[in-house]
């Protein structure tokens, strides 16, 4: 190869080719630059909404959320205040019931008792005389009296 001697204007006019060069290459790379951060910055704007617009629609779910939860707080007390009060009742009526079986028991004692049988019992309910109520009973514990002996 040979070697060409450049004279100094066309030394100083190559110089300012290259200048101009690099110049144009920075501008190149200032754009490339300015494009991504743009890029950048509009990525991050759309990113931004939907993030904002998922954040809404959860707080909009979470409000709906937190009075579903209310309302069913309000209806557990109500369910638990009602409970207590129907376990009171309950508890009145078993006692009723136990007094009414104590009451029946008494009855059927005396029902069967070996000086009044049903039908007498039956009968001394529907008398309103005490002088026939007595009389019977008299008959009838004689006629207990008389089968025991004869057993």
């Amino acid at each position: 190869m040979q070697k060409i001697k450049l004279t100094p204007v066309q030394l100083q006019q190559k110089i300012i080719h290259l200048q101009s060069e690099i110049g144009k290459y920075k501008k190149q790379i200032n754009d490339y630059q300015e494009n991504y951060h743009y890029s950048l910055l509009e990525e991050l704007r759309e990113e931004n909404k939907a993030l904002v617009d998922k954040n809404e629609l959860l707080e909009t779910s979470y409000k709906e959320i937190y009075e579903k939860n209310q309302q069913l707080e309000q209806e557990i007390n109500e369910i638990k205040t009602n409970l207590s009060k129907k376990e009171e009742q309950n508890q009145k009526l078993l006692e009723e019931l136990k007094e009414v079986q104590e009451r029946f028991n008494k009855v059927e004692k005396k029902e069967h008792s070996p000086f009044i049988n049903q039908e007498t019992s039956k009968e001394i309910l529907k008398s309103t005389d005490e002088t026939e109520w007595f009389t019977r009973n008299l008959q009838n514990q004689v006629k207990v009296n008389k089968n025991r002996k004869n057993k």
